[in-house]
């Protein structure tokens, strides 16, 4: 599918016991198309929990495609944070993907 622009599909990242994050395609949700809103899901054995997700243009396709870029590694973590931080990323070189829960 073409979203914001790119070829995008559900990205899901499958972490160690049964973790899972699931990102849902984004909506345009602004009148003039600048903001975007999706969903966000992290499903372990004990819990599925979901939030809605706000950030301005494509945030979140370039903290991947940075990622895809830098496969052979890079320094220090790269990160992302929505844009009222309701989510963020956080990747290190050694190929590992972490969210950190902010309220």
């Amino acid at each position: 599918m073409r979203c914001l622009g790119h070829t995008w599909s559900v990205p899901t990242i499958t972490g160690q016991h049964g973790r899972r994050l699931t990102i849902d395609l984004p909506v345009d949700t602004s009148p003039i198309g600048s903001e975007w809103t999706y969903r966000v899901t992290l499903e372990t054995p004990a819990l599925s929990a979901t939030t809605t997700v706000h950030d301005y243009g494509d945030g979140l396709i370039t903290f991947f495609e940075a990622l895809a870029e830098s496969w052979r590694g890079w320094d220090g973590p790269k990160e992302f944070r929505s844009l009222e931080s309701e989510f963020a990323l956080s990747a290190t070189p050694a190929r590992s993907v972490s969210t950190t829960p902010t309220t």
